[in-house]
């Protein structure tokens, strides 16, 4: 069994599992996992206070419809590893802080393991 890279603790509340992440050096509480979502999306709000630089605006689509939005990158921590010039897209609209999508954890060969029962999220490196 590989060693885990980080072990997440988090909780489900209304069907999200919600946990924390480090942004920046700035550690965001309440993101949502969504396997669904393509990128990691951060608030505007939160943007703001990350410093994140607008690169460019965008249309995105989701459950409410289009919006307008903007790409940016920034630095996450997880667990002891860091990762530079992460794709992140911010939205004004979005009410969360932010929604972790699966393209991060595909580009980067790893494996998650979410356990409603004991709140957690443990990602494992894939094959390299």
């Amino acid at each position: 069994m590989p060693k885990p890279v980080a072990v997440l603790h988090g909780k489900v509340v209304n069907n999200a599992f919600l946990f924390p992440i480090i942004v920046n050096g700035t550690r965001l509480e309440r993101v949502a996992m969504d396997t669904g979502a393509c990128e990691l999306i951060i608030n505007h709000k939160m943007a703001e206070r990350l410093g994140l630089p607008n690169l460019g605006f965008i249309k995105i689509r989701g459950v409410g419809g289009v919006t307008t939005a903007y790409r940016s990158k920034c630095n996450l921590k997880i667990g002891k590893h860091k990762y530079q010039d992460v794709p992140c897209i911010i939205a004004r609209l979005f009410s969360r802080e932010g929604l972790f999508g699966l393209r991060f954890f595909i580009d980067n060969r790893l494996k998650l393991t979410l356990n409603p029962d004991d709140n957690t999220l443990t990602i494992t490196q894939g094959k390299v």
